[in-house]
Formats: C-alpha cells, sequence, structure tokens
C-alpha cells in the first residue's frame, strides 16, 4: 500500500479527532507503533507537509537556500565548513 501524504493526514488527524484510536490504526493499517509515532510528530511540527519530507529524506538532500556548495544544514559556530572571520 502507498502512503500519499493525504493518505498520512488523514489517519493523524483521524486520531486527533477521537474516530480512530493509535492501535486500531496500526492494526487495521499495519503499521508499527514508531512509524505512526512519526507521521504524528512531522505533523504537528510541520502539518501536511512535514508528511512530504519524510519521504524526501531518503531521496536526496536538500539544503536551505543560504547554503553553499557542500555546506549541509545550518551554520555551525567554527566547524568544519564554516569561515572564521579575521
Amino acid at each position: 500500500m502507498h502512503w500519499g501524504v493525504r493518505r498520512k493526514a488523514s489517519v493523524v488527524l483521524g486520531i486527533r479527532d477521537g474516530l480512530i484510536t493509535r492501535e486500531q490504526a496500526c492494526r487495521n493499517y499495519m503499521l508499527s507503533i514508531e512509524e505512526l509515532t512519526s507521521w504524528e510528530a512531522d505533523f504537528a511540527k510541520y502539518g501536511t507537509p512535514g508528511l512530504l519530507m519524510k519521504t524526501l529524506k531518503g531521496r536526496r538532500l536538500v539544503r536551505p537556500p543560504h547554503a553553499a556548495v557542500g555546506d549541509v544544514g545550518e551554520p555551525s559556530q567554527g566547524g568544519v565548513g564554516t569561515k572564521r572571520a579575521r
């Protein structure tokens, strides 16, 4: 079964609205509690786009728009790949 963003959101919202329990969702849709918990956390933090981010993580590295080629994630304080003021 393919779990698109809308299907994931429907399950998470169904649980939030009390239409189905977490245990019922895991049993009915053959989900692990860890997978469901990650969907709930991603949805709570980022909304529906957060459910898509989980899929993108395994496919490609997404750099912030301000990052230079070779930099990953947020700028750090004096770590590898950062320039120090002179």
